[in-house]
């Protein structure tokens, strides 16, 4: 079945259906991230929820609702950012406040490393909703910082991209190359990726 790519009204982040829904939508993320749509299994992310599987028929209508709602979930969370954004104006604090909540909520990255490594039919959804308003809101600040006079948005969109992608593929791989084999995300990691990444800009 394909996914409608039209991004309507989502459900606000203050809102809630009760507290098996909303594990649901938590443990979804956590599968989604560890083993990407197709790996995941409905008993499985119930069973991490501690409900009965029928509930995300429920709550969600199928597999593909529930993870709707994660990635709605996350669009609330970059909605929020963008707005932080909007009154910045720099893109070094950019960078920082999206490294803060990319690295307190790891589980972001690994689901964005799965989605974007399949072109798939749930692509655009996923695309529209959290991709693009990063994108759109990024692009033009760092054009203004690195070449204010060009019209042109393909290099800072590049530049962007670039900053995502190496974010995502720190965090990702922070396990690899810690001593204990955990990700251990602490302050001194947030602020070296911060200041490695404000460099692609300068």
């Amino acid at each position: 079945m394909g996914v409608d790519s039209t991004v309507g009204p989502r459900t606000p982040a203050s809102a809630s259906e009760g507290s098996g829904h909303d594990r649901l939508i938590d443990c979804a993320l956590e599968a989604f991230a560890a083993y990407g749509f197709e790996g995941a299994t409905v008993r499985s992310i119930a069973s991490s929820a501690d409900v009965d599987p029928t509930l995300i028929n429920y709550h969600f209508g199928s597999k593909l609702g529930l993870w709707r709602a994660v990635v709605d979930r996350i669009a609330n969370q970059v909605e929020a950012l963008v707005e932080r954004f909007s009154q910045m104006g720099e893109s070094s604090k950019m960078i920082d406040a999206l490294v803060d909540e990319v690295c307190d909520n790891p589980n972001l990255a690994f689901f964005l490393i799965k989605e974007v490594s399949y072109r798939t039919d749930r692509f655009s959804y996923f695309f529209i909703a959290l991709i693009a308003p990063l994108r759109d809101q990024m692009a033009p600040i760092i054009r203004q910082e690195i070449n204010p006079d060009s019209p042109d948005n393909e290099k800072a969109e590049l530049i962007h991209f670039l900053l995502m992608g190496a974010m995502v593929m720190a965090i990702v791989t922070r396990s690899f190359r810690s001593d204990s084999g955990e990700m251990n995300i602490d302050q001194r990691f947030k602020t070296d990726l911060q200041t490695l990444l404000r460099r692609l800009i300068a």
